[in-house]
């Protein structure tokens, strides 16, 4: 694809939709306790299942803050797992316990920041340079079958 193409978020929006998946609801015991974590700033213990993986182990972590994005809730957290703050879902965690350890605030820790990162936030309707790079198994589906043939990416 040599073409290129301005569309702007709201273009997006109105051209493309989707009806979200019915929301997995978190423990209301669950919930509680990584609120009051949160606020404690206390570490917690909590049995979490992993999708990607299918794995469900114990995992330490420092809760952050919870958003509820789309219909669903979402904990930041430290992990101390991977030693960084990443994204869980709280009705993915069966089990929470409290280890009555407390834990500074992150230094320069914004969760504004980190979420609009990480959810891809467009805060207003300004174009964006997008690229897209296609498998190079792809290259007679993106082509349109016309003919031509769309040139590959070295990565």
């Amino acid at each position: 694809m040599t073409n290129e193409i301005a569309v702007s978020p709201s273009q997006i929006t109105q051209a493309c939709s989707s009806e979200p998946a019915v929301p997995l609801v978190p423990n209301n015991a669950v919930f509680r306790g990584i609120e009051q974590a949160i606020r404690e700033t206390e570490t917690l213990e909590v049995f979490y299942h992993t999708q990607s993986r299918k794995v469900t182990q114990w995992r330490r972590m420092n809760p952050l803050h919870l958003v509820h994005v789309d219909g669903e809730w979402y904990l930041l957290a430290h992990c101390h797992l991977h030693r960084q703050v990443r994204v869980f879902r709280p009705a993915r965690i069966r089990e929470c316990r409290r280890t009555g350890e407390h834990f500074p605030a992150p230094e320069g820790f914004d969760a504004i920041h980190f979420l609009k990162a990480k959810f891809h936030v467009a805060d207003d309707d300004s174009p964006a340079e997008v690229k897209i790079r296609f498998d190079h198994s792809l290259v007679e589906h993106v082509a349109g079958g016309n003919g031509r043939r769309a040139r590959k990416s070295s990565s």
